[in-house]
């Protein structure tokens, strides 16, 4: 993956506001010391920050930017988004996704003095995109093999498109397809099992239930993820990501239950 100019761009500007000595720092500590010209020319003449900025990181070799642009930006992000969201982080994050790069703040919160409220404070991480939102990316293409495996393709298809669609950050189409591959596996594992004689996944639950094949509170939880799924489901420009992280989540170890609960 190719850390794109855009985002560049955007690491350059927030930096340039620091003063040269800091930026000659910096440089050296994300490894683009040797590629910075300075804050002179050989003949005298300034550079500003912006140039001496850009300079250094379009003469380091590829593999050195490339490696010192997500340190920039992981340093970038830890201090100055640990405790608040600037104005230039969504269209970072946003810039980012378009590389298939996923900017990632984890938040945790702490007390600065034992007599004050606790605050919300981000630690952030830079990787693939899908990396982070989902943390189960190879559970996620195993549950694929697993479903395609069991005869259920209708169903591989579908959860393989809901995981494309999260990666790309289309989240009301990754609950869509997710809805769809549950009712699929739904549907086929109970007709399989009991000889149902087929409807819509809801009754697919409450006949595995009729039929003991749930033990205490598994019901509940199926019926939990059918509502979910379909209550709160693909509503346009309404899905958060971390609405959809939890769906793909819960549903992805729903599935599971039931190909190894029913074959």
């Amino acid at each position: 993956m190719t850390y794109p100019d855009t985002a560049a761009a955007i690491i350059i500007s927030v930096y340039e506001t620091s003063t040269h000595s800091q930026i000659g720092t910096l440089l050296m500590k994300v490894g683009l010391g040797p590629y910075d010209p300075g804050n002179e020319t050989r003949g005298g003449q300034g550079i500003n920050k912006e140039k001496r900025l850009t300079t250094a990181i379009q003469t380091a070799p590829s593999a050195v930017r490339e490696k010192a642009l997500a340190r920039l930006t992981v340093k970038l992000c830890n201090e100055r988004a640990a405790t608040e969201r600037p104005e230039w982080l969504d269209e970072l994050v946003e810039e980012l996704r378009l590389a298939d790069l996923s900017l990632h703040g984890d938040a945790v919160e702490v007390k600065r003095y034992d007599w004050s409220d606790p605050e919300t404070q981000f630690t952030w991480r830079l990787g693939p995109l899908g990396a982070d939102e989902i943390p189960v990316t190879a559970q996620a293409g195993q549950l694929e093999a697993l479903l395609t495996n069991h005869n259920l393709p209708v169903a591989a298809n579908h959860y393989a498109q809901a995981f494309e669609s999260f990666k790309a950050g289309s989240l009301e189409a990754s609950n869509g397809q997710l809805r769809a591959a549950l009712e699929n596996t739904l549907v086929s594992l109970t007709t399989r099992a009991t000889g149902w004689s087929g409807g819509p996944g809801g009754s697919a639950i409450d006949t595995l239930n009729g039929k003991g094949y749930f033990a205490d509170g598994e019901h509940n939880y199926f019926v939990g993820i059918w509502k979910i799924s379909h209550g709160q489901g693909a509503h346009p420009g309404l899905t958060t990501e971390a609405e959809a992280e939890f769906r793909f989540h819960a549903i992805t170890a729903a599935i599971y239950f039931l190909v190894h609960r029913l074959t």
